[in-house]
């Protein structure tokens, strides 16, 4: 931003910027491809949840949610969709802590060093990689920080830590309780 005497740069742009237009097309069509996939399997997911809800059928409740996030998105302002961010964000994080809490009763730490199959670590990482996404926003971050590396740095590295803080918690509270649940059942 600085160097460009931009307000703001897009991924793209800086995709430009370090690998030239055969970088920058590659580039667009990863975005667009992951952002389509995320898009798509989020839609399916929530019309699902909506479709057992309302008791319709998965393509009806995946439509409703659309139109109504469509809806909400075309029809509010920018403070409105924030609040409306901040409190999906709040139900998240309420709901994540709650099905910790649950799942940490169970915890034996003897479950979690006497299993483990690093085999099957390589087929994760797909699974891993898409759930840091949060690359797609630094642009968006850099902008709203002006460009202050400092303050870039510590943003990312934050909003790296605390979802893989996250994973590693649930992953410890769900495989330290395997022992737990196979002696409940």
């Amino acid at each position: 931003m600085r160097r460009q005497g931009a307000a703001g740069l897009s991924l793209i742009t800086m995709a430009r910027q370090t690998l030239g237009e055969q970088g920058a097309l590659a580039s667009s069509a990863a975005y667009v491809f992951l952002h389509y996939a995320l898009l798509v399997a989020y839609m399916a997911k929530a019309g699902e949840i909506v479709a057992g809800a309302l008791g319709l059928g998965s393509v009806p409740g995946a439509a409703l949610f659309s139109a109504a996030f469509a809806l909400l998105c075309y029809g509010s302002s920018q403070k409105l969709l924030d609040r409306v961010n901040s409190v999906l964000v709040g139900l998240v994080v309420a709901s994540f802590l709650g099905l910790l809490g649950v799942a940490a009763g169970g915890v034996e730490a003897s479950s979690l060093t006497s299993r483990g199959d690093w085999a099957a670590v390589p087929a994760t990482l797909p699974v891993v990689a898409l759930a840091f996404v949060y690359h797609n926003i630094i642009p968006v971050v850099c902008t709203a920080l002006e460009g202050d590396v400092a303050k870039i740095r510590t943003a990312v590295l934050a909003g790296l830590a605390i979802p893989w803080a996250m994973f590693v918690t649930w992953d410890g509270a769900i495989l330290g309780s395997l022992d737990y649940l196979k002696n409940c059942s």
